[in-house]
């Protein structure tokens, strides 16, 4: 009897270290435990607005809207570029919207990531990122970031729309 008690402490104790292993690292972290917030990248950027003199910028519904259709758009047909399979660049993307802008600008990003603020900093350290997040004509933004499967592997991809109406 005590030889069955003990192998089902020991069977307890392997069951729950394997079991610890899997929640606990970074493959499942990753995978089914970071939620990223498009509210979040919204504040961030406007922190590093703000932090350059700039005002912040205001969410925009149709723009979020534009970003989630972007999103969706690349995962549906695995690419990753401003300009569409088919063509369609991100100007004629938001007028198919309906958003009449004096202004646009798009920044995309792919990865697994942690947190939004590392977000907004790797687009802070590309020029081309960085030139949209603090154009001073951007009065308005939108952002989708979704976790899917890109060319084989569970990724975020993130879009931000930037804008000012007519």
């Amino acid at each position: 009897m005590e030889n069955k008690k003990g192998f089902s402490g020991i069977l307890g104790i392997v069951i729950i270290a394997i079991v610890g292993c899997i929640l606990f690292s970074p493959w499942f972290y990753l995978k089914y435990m970071v939620v990223l917030s498009k509210d979040k990248i919204i504040y961030e950027t406007n922190l590093q607005r703000m932090a350059n003199g700039l005002p912040i910028l205001n969410e925009n519904k149709k723009l979020n809207e534009i970003a989630e259709a972007k999103v969706y758009d690349m995962f549906r047909n695995q690419y990753f570029e401003h300009i569409s399979p088919d063509g369609v660049a991100p100007e004629q993307l938001a007028l198919s919207y309906g958003y009449d802008y004096s202004f646009h600008g798009e920044n995309l990003i792919l990865g697994n990531f942690f947190t939004e603020k590392k977000i907004v900093q790797n687009w802070m350290n590309s020029p081309d990122h960085r030139k949209n997040i603090l154009n001073e004509n951007f009065t308005e933004i939108g952002v989708s970031f979704i976790k899917e499967n890109y060319k084989g592997k569970i990724v975020w991809i993130g879009v931000q729309e930037f804008g000012s109406p007519r």
